[in-house]
């Protein structure tokens, strides 16, 4: 801190000090999840220094968290050119990369993620997803994968195999978790299990939909808000991101909560405020 002589008793914080607390009161609202509060802290921080890395890669995280993986990669991006390129920041930018739906950039940052530190768990299950989606039937894919889950087991499981024949069990047993109404909802709509959705309909919008997304509903939501008879002309499951799950009871699970979301983002309802819509007790 600096005295100011014309004050008695004045005193300000150095621009050191002061920066590092903004940068920890964006770190423990990170922690807290509180993300506007994170980018207000953060934008603060970088108005006076544009190039402080700690903070740009903390709000690139931070975007990250709220969906904007194109947004994201920017950052990352832009952080690289002003440090030397680290494992962390790789396998962050791999990431972001695959959820932007750039698979081929995925998986180059992921490599050369691995290429530094061998170990990098996120990494090598970040390969494993982008090729994967570049050769669905890639051996490379199969060693990433094995890596991540040996590195970080409890993180990371290893793709379950799933007979075709299997999924329609997995299905109505996922149904018995649902609560009556949104059975009722999904009654007599059929439910397609596909391998994958396809890059064009996941980047139709500006804010693409992250190759991971285990469902989605076929059809338009009415306009019509009183229109309430309105349902989707199916629902499409997909195989692969969910046999990534790694077991059933995590599967079965999963497909409830698309059951579940599909129809709230039908309704235009947002998740926090479903009211009678919702899982039945089972599933918890």
């Amino acid at each position: 801190m600096t005295h100011d002589d014309d004050v008695v008793g004045g005193w300000t914080l150095d621009p050191k000090t002061r920066d590092a607390l903004q940068m920890q009161r964006a770190k423990d609202a990170y922690a807290r999840g509180e993300l506007t509060t994170v980018m207000v802290e953060l934008e603060e921080l970088l108005d006076l220094q544009p190039t402080n890395t700690e903070a740009l890669a903390l709000l690139a995280d931070a975007t990250m968290e709220t969906g904007d993986s194109v947004g994201a990669t920017q950052i990352y991006d832009h952080v690289l050119t002003l440090v030397d390129a680290n494992d962390s920041l790789l396998a962050a930018l791999g990431i972001a990369r695959f959820e932007a739906c750039d698979l081929h950039g995925a998986i180059s940052a992921s490599r050369a993620a691995i290429r530094l530190a061998p170990d990098n768990a996120d990494a090598h299950y970040t390969l494993g997803l982008a090729l994967s989606w570049v050769d669905i039937r890639s051996q490379e894919a199969v060693r990433a994968f094995s890596a991540a889950h040996s590195l970080a087991p409890e993180r990371f499981a290893f793709p379950l195999h799933v007979e075709a024949s299997d999924w329609e069990r997995l299905v109505g047993t996922a149904a018995s978790l649902l609560a009556e109404d949104l059975l009722a909802f999904w009654d007599d709509i059929p439910v397609r299990v596909e391998t994958l959705p396809s890059l064009e309909e996941l980047t139709a919008s500006p804010l693409p939909l992250p190759p991971t997304v285990r469902g989605m509903y076929v059809g338009t939501p009415p306009e019509d808000v009183d229109d309430d008879g309105a349902r989707p002309e199916a629902l499409r499951l997909f195989a692969t991101n969910l046999s990534g799950l790694g077991d059933e009871d995590r599967i079965i699970q999963a497909i409830a909560e698309v059951f579940e979301a599909e129809a709230l983002d039908w309704l235009g309802i947002p998740p926090e405020e479903d009211g009678a819509m919702f899982l039945g007790d089972e599933a918890s």
